[in-house]
């Protein structure tokens, strides 16, 4: 989806598209320390990509 999102926020400009990191569910595999990792990696590569409100 990181591409998609990319094309788009080009496409269309970094300030008409919102990237918002959810659902946000805790399990044995999908823990705390999962979705910092996750997230810090999903940021990194929309880096300046995207528009926050």
């Amino acid at each position: 989806m990181i591409p998609i999102f990319q094309k788009l926020s080009n496409k269309i400009g970094k300030d008409k598209v919102i990237w918002r990191y959810d659902p946000i569910i805790f399990t044995n595999k999908y823990n705390p320390a999962y979705h910092l990792k996750a997230f810090g990696q999903i940021a990194k590569e929309l880096h300046g990509r995207y528009h926050v409100p």
